[in-house]
């Protein structure tokens, strides 16, 4: 997955995927800091992707752009990058599985092409 690129997953990916979830019943909003590619703000109940990071977010994730692109095609350990301080998470953390749902398909994607 080296030519993985955040702000191609958060500004394509992301809304398609946010419009075609007929079970997004999560309602918040997730910013997502990328160290190297940018941030974004998601907002599950208006189904919107917009730049920039919201400190005020119902849940906010900070991380490396290779950590993030790990996360996102299913090889990486979340746990583990939260001990090794190279992933910094606050606010509802349920809300992470919701996004979860919105990656899978992108994640399927990306096998199918390897």
């Amino acid at each position: 997955m080296s030519d993985f690129k955040p702000a191609e997953f958060f500004e394509k990916h992301l809304p398609t995927a946010l419009e075609h979830n007929s079970e997004a019943d999560a309602v918040g909003t997730l910013s997502f800091g990328i160290t190297g590619a940018g941030e974004w703000t998601v907002d599950l109940g208006k189904h919107t992707v917009k730049p920039g990071f919201d400190g005020n977010a119902t849940f906010t994730l900070q991380m490396p752009a290779a950590d993030f692109a790990a996360m996102v095609s299913g090889e990486f350990d979340a746990d583990a990058a939260v001990a090794a301080g190279r992933m910094q998470v606050g606010g509802d953390v349920k809300l992470l599985a919701a996004f979860s749902m919105l990656i899978e398909p992108f994640a399927s994607e990306t096998e199918e092409e390897a």
